[in-house]
């Protein structure tokens, strides 16, 4: 018998595979010192499972996967970190011969603080007052630059002294200065801002009268290794200071009225001029010696 021959037509679609894609909106900017949080959605318009690795991000940033289909990138710029940086994130369905790249920028902006005084500066004195207190200031940024330090307007008889944060200042205020203002002018900076801090000491005359006291003595001239100071001519106990030119006590002794000398070591003192002052009661005398 004969069989006849039955003829079928297969049919077969072939859907082409569609790769995944990221649906959130990129988060293209940033502020250094500000967390920076962008969470990254991902779908497949095939359903496949996705796989989103990290390619390329910058270091102030990690990378968190949350779900089969988020991660997180976050963390915080600082100010050496300022400008355009790229994000570069790898999708793959599984079906792909190569891993798809999703790629765009971050613009890392400047908003940095500048240093801020966080003392408050002494201004008023009266002659032969000691000066010495601290300018301190703070950088809230935390920026990985120490603060630089310029002066452009101080008297002559402070010394200043620069630390890492601020500046201490000692002296003690002549009496040619009394009756004066006298501005003192800071610049201080964090390596991108700088802020001025400027000011007025005002001096008051001192009770104690400046005098000149009789049969005063003051040798050798000019001293080397000791000094020597006679004053016949105090009549209760005084105050015997070495200073030097900008104002600093070097050395000090109290004497009894009546004491006719004093002796000083100035071993180790460099060569120049330098200062003594008396101080008994309301009256006082200051003078220079010369060390060679």
């Amino acid at each position: 018998m004969d069989v006849a021959a039955t003829n079928y037509t297969l049919h077969i679609n072939v859907t082409a595979n569609q790769v995944p894609v990221v649906e959130s909106t990129d988060v293209t900017v940033a502020d250094d010192y500000e967390l920076y949080n962008y969470v990254v959605e991902v779908s497949d318009p095939d359903g496949d499972a996705v796989e989103i690795t990290e390619i390329a991000i910058p270091l102030w940033m990690s990378f968190e996967p949350l779900t089969a289909t988020t991660v997180r990138l976050s963390g915080t710029p600082r100010w050496n970190q300022i400008g355009d940086t790229l994000v570069i994130l790898g999708l793959n369905d599984g079906r792909v011969s190569s891993v798809i790249e999703h790629r765009f920028a971050i613009t890392v902006g400047n908003t940095n603080t500048p240093p801020v005084l966080v003392t408050t500066p002494q201004v008023n004195f009266t002659t032969h007052d000691t000066l010495e207190y601290s300018l301190v200031y703070e950088d809230v940024d935390e920026d990985d630059v120490a603060l630089t330090f310029i002066v452009d307007a101080l008297p002559n008889w402070i010394t200043p002294t620069a630390g890492d944060m601020g500046f201490k200042l000692e002296g003690i205020v002549p009496w040619q200065a009394q009756g004066t203002t006298q501005a003192i002018a800071l610049r201080v900076s964090d390596g991108r801002d700088t802020i001025v801090t400027a000011y007025n000491l005002s001096i008051a005359p001192s009770a104690l009268a400046e005098q000149t006291l009789h049969n005063l003595k003051v040798y050798p001239v000019p001293a080397q290794n000791q000094l020597f100071i006679e004053c016949a001519d105090l009549r209760s106990e005084a105050s015997i200071q070495l200073l030097s030119l900008n104002g600093m006590i070097l050395q000090q002794v109290q004497v009894a009225a009546g004491l006719n000398r004093v002796e000083f070591s100035i071993e180790g003192y460099k060569a120049g001029v330098y200062l003594y002052r008396i101080i008994e009661n309301d009256r006082s005398t200051t003078g220079r010696f010369l060390v060679e």
